[in-house]
């Protein structure tokens, strides 16, 4: 499942025996994902993966943040360049997690940091692996 406005990989199946594994795989949580995003803000972490607990529609949830670059920007006061893991699979948990830590996505005009390209403008947050054992 990805959201219509994150751009990069997806897993496409070509029979139906790769549908069937590739749903077992995704539902015992053993396919990995990880998404490069741009942040409005810093999230700290001097460089090093932390994580990111917070529940998602009363449900807990975790994912890894890692900070890539840190750049100054006026309006904003930094941009911050990050790649994300999701652990669990909530509806929307980057965006979430992100806006937790008071570092919204850029372009997330529905948890905090609009990039004023108006609706239907791009989400800074890009699919950039996805593994799966085979």
């Amino acid at each position: 499942r990805l959201d219509c406005r994150v751009c990069g990989l997806i897993l496409v199946a070509k029979t139906r025996d790769a549908a069937a594994f590739l749903a077992g795989e995704l539902a015992a949580r053993r396919v990995t994902k990880r998404y490069r995003a741009l942040l409005a803000g810093g999230i700290g972490g001097g460089g090093d993966p932390f994580e990111v607990r917070e529940a998602v529609g009363g449900r807990p949830s975790l994912s890894i943040f890692k900070s890539i670059e840190a750049t100054p920007h006026l309006q904003l006061g930094r941009l911050t360049t990050a790649d994300l893991e999701p652990r669990t699979g909530r509806r929307h948990q980057l965006r979430l997690h992100a806006a937790a830590l008071g570092a919204p996505i850029l372009g997330d005009d529905l948890y905090g940091a609009p990039s004023g390209g108006g609706a239907g403008a791009s989400l800074y947050l890009q699919s950039t692996e996805v593994r799966v054992a085979h």
